[in-house]
């Protein structure tokens, strides 16, 4: 329990990991970011793909397994649906202080049932686990970027940005911790909980990473989707 427990704990501190890549290094460049962000895009879906879905399967079935991924899609739906879409038009401190913020609290949100997926994997066979660790720490860079880089624009302070993401960071390991009591109280729901970190994961790359990716930078985007995928497969061969 305590080495799946500190998987969860190394994917969160990822965010934070991404904040002080952000405040060291300054703002990436355009290639930089698109691959980032479609190197998390091919590990996410080839976790889902590769591992998830036919765990799920071997412990349940079809319905079950698909009854996950339609509840894990509306969940992040609604964990979406909490950030405010207004356009930064204004040049205004409070603006890009509330963006920050509001960004913040929408990874929150997502990163308890991403943080549960570790858990469940792990509960299905102990090589999963470590696998979507990866996944998620990897895609977790690049939020923590997109937290701090408003909140500097805003003039928040390094101290308070990393106190900021270190609280966002510890988000995932708690579900961690609720994903190990829900599979040892409810082991019977570990198909369709399974099927329900595959939604989630899958909602996350179709309609965030890989469009961000593609539009940040194409080429870039595509290359990091191919070597995501490449590293799960590497993986699953050496675990």
């Amino acid at each position: 329990m305590t080495v799946i427990f500190s998987y969860g704990l190394l994917a969160g501190l990822a965010t934070t990991l991404g904040s002080l890549l952000f405040i060291v290094f300054g703002p990436p460049g355009r290639r930089s970011i698109g691959f980032a962000l479609g190197l998390a895009s091919g590990v996410m879906l080839a976790v889902v793909v590769i591992d998830l879905v036919p765990t799920s399967l071997e412990h349940g079935g079809w319905t079950s397994c698909l009854l996950g991924m339609i509840i894990g899609c509306l969940l992040i739906k609604m964990a979406d649906a909490r950030l405010d879409k207004t356009e930064n038009t204004v040049d205004s401190r409070a603006v890009f202080k509330k963006l920050g913020i509001l960004t913040a609290l929408g990874i929150a949100l997502h990163d308890l049932p991403e943080g549960m997926a570790i858990a469940l994997g792990y509960s299905a066979t102990e090589r999963l686990g470590p696998i979507i660790a990866l996944a998620i720490g990897i895609h977790n860079i690049p939020e923590g970027i997109a937290i701090t880089a408003p909140l500097r624009a805003a003039g928040v302070s390094m101290a308070k940005i990393l106190f900021l993401n270190l609280v966002v960071a510890l988000v995932t390991p708690a579900g961690t911790g609720a994903g190990l009591l829900l599979a040892n109280q409810v082991p019977g729901c570990l198909s369709m909980m399974l099927g329900l970190a595959s939604g989630t994961m899958t909602y996350l790359v179709a309609s965030a990473l890989a469009p961000a990716a593609f539009r940040t930078s194409t080429g870039p985007g595509l290359t990091g989707a191919l070597a995501g995928t490449l590293l799960i497969v590497a993986v699953n061969q050496v675990l």
